[in-house]
């Protein structure tokens, strides 16, 4: 009788009725496994295959019992390769049915055999005293999603904290997925693709900021869990501690923290997010702040509009309903904010008063706001802007019109000039062709508003016709 083949190519050629290529391709994706492997004794798999052999044994039931081993071939490959990164084996006291089920779910989540691990980037660090907060809970969610090189758990073990001086991950995990992570061995080749790639996303994304001075150790060997080490050790210790609990201690003060009393001086939302944040820092860095006292706060200390709208009704819902559930209660009373506090209708540009409308005097100078309005009788209002020409050093920008006004002046300087600047030149020559007296009975053209050029009598920018009009000064001649 012929040596048996090789048990993979005998179980997956013979029984499985596996292609060559099929085979090969196999093969190449999970490699080769000895009988172990297969979570069955060594010497069952032989009996197997002596009964495979005899023609007579060969039956469909035999042929079934096998191919049930075929569907749980890669369930089984995943499970050795899960308890390897630990640096333990596959045996039969920790290989059972009960095992096999929950490495089939694993590997279904973890695409395992699939070759796209997906791509890593992080954001850069932002500002505040919560930036390493913020930074670390994210770079730990992205991470999360991003397959480990061993296709049997993500990445996010690279930053796992350090755990008090006898945590036993075996006894003292909350779940298989901290054992795990706790569990998992810093060396090997897995470890370090792993590393590797996660230090580049973490250089990528904190090169250009002050804290990957602390970092820059760790480049030669691309060690990013040493790299995560430093900045814990800076952004977690007693200092940065300090700060971040005074800071939130500060918002969640009953005297003089943060408080909600309209919607127009800051926004309920505004108000939540602080607090969220405030309750999250005490959380992690004194002692976790329950969903009960979280609520009760929210309702003696911060909400003080409850006489507005129906906000006092939601309070005593909250109170009666929600007194343990903090989103539920910020839900309910965020419900009965719009009608208490309904949003402004803004006004438009021309609704707002910026003193550039019709005066109230028949014949007097008009409206004295901000610009100045025209009045009924042809006065204009005075404005804080009046330039006075008599005082003016007479240079525009740049622009010399005072030394000699009747120079030739280019298209570019009269464009750098702008209109207050021509009016100056036109004065000016006004004056010397009166030998200095510019007092012909017209308005001193001083008292012209220099924000706006052809102001009109509406207030708006369009230049007016003024053909038919009386120059400056001169009373309108009434029809007789």
């Amino acid at each position: 009788m012929a040596a048996p083949a090789p048990i993979m190519d005998h179980i997956l050629g013979v029984v499985g009725g596996f292609t060559v290529p099929q085979l090969q391709n196999f093969r190449i994706r999970i490699g080769e496994l000895s009988a172990r492997d297969f979570g069955i004794a060594a010497d069952g798999i032989n009996q197997v295959i002596r009964l495979l052999h005899d023609p007579v044994a060969r039956t469909d039931t035999t042929r079934r019992l096998t191919l049930i081993q075929i569907r749980s071939l890669e369930g089984t490959i995943y499970q050795a390769n899960y308890l390897a990164r630990e640096g333990k084996e596959l045996t039969v006291v920790n290989w059972n049915a009960q095992a096999l089920a929950a490495a089939t779910e694993r590997k279904i989540e973890w695409k395992f055999g699939e070759n796209d691990d997906g791509t890593l980037v992080l954001d850069p660090m932002g500002t505040g005293a919560t930036k390493w907060i913020n930074w670390l809970s994210n770079a730990m969610a992205k991470c999360a999603m991003i397959r480990s090189s061993s296709h049997t758990e993500n990445i996010a073990y690279l930053l796992r904290d350090t755990k008090p001086v006898g945590w036993n991950p075996e006894t003292d995990a909350i779940d298989e997925e901290e054992r795990h992570t706790y569990s998992i061995l810093t060396e090997g080749p897995h470890f370090k693709r792993d590393n590797t790639r996660f230090f580049l996303a973490l250089k990528t994304a904190l090169c250009n900021q002050e804290c990957w001075e602390l970092c820059r150790g760790y480049e030669r060997t691309n060690n990013g869990m040493g790299a995560i080490a430093a900045l814990r050790m800076h952004f977690e210790g007693n200092d940065a501690r300090i700060r971040r609990l005074a800071l939130a201690r500060a918002v969640l003060n009953t005297a003089t923290g943060v408080v909600y009393t309209n919607e127009y001086t800051l926004s309920f939302e505004s108000v939540i997010c602080q607090l969220t944040e405030a309750f999250r820092i005490t959380s992690i860095d004194d002692e976790p702040v329950s969903e009960s006292t979280r609520v009760r706060h929210l309702l003696e200390h911060v909400i003080k509009c409850k006489d507005k709208g129906d906000i006092g009704a939601a309070c005593y819902e909250v109170k009666r309903n929600h007194a343990s559930d903090w989103h539920a209660a910020v839900s309910a009373i965020a419900d009965s904010i719009p009608e208490a506090f309904p949003p402004i209708q803004k006004r438009s540009v021309n609704e707002i008063n910026r003193g550039a409308g019709r005066g109230r005097g028949r014949g007097g100078r008009g409206g004295r706001g901000g610009r100045g309005g025209r009045g009924r009788g042809g006065g204009r209002g005075r404005g804080p802007n009046r330039i006075d020409f008599e005082r003016h050093n007479g240079i525009f920008n740049g622009v010399d019109v005072k030394s000699d006004p009747w120079k030739y002046f280019s298209p570019e300087e009269m464009d750098s000039m702008g209109s207050v600047g021509i009016r100056y030149m036109h004065y000016m020559r006004r004056k010397s062709d009166n030998n200095g007296n510019d007092d012909d009975g017209k308005r001193n053209i001083s008292e012209v508003d220099a924000d706006v050029e052809g102001s009109t009598d509406n207030g708006s920018n369009e230049t007016a016709d003024t053909t038919g009009r009386p120059e400056f000064g001169q009373h309108k001649r009434r029809a007789r």
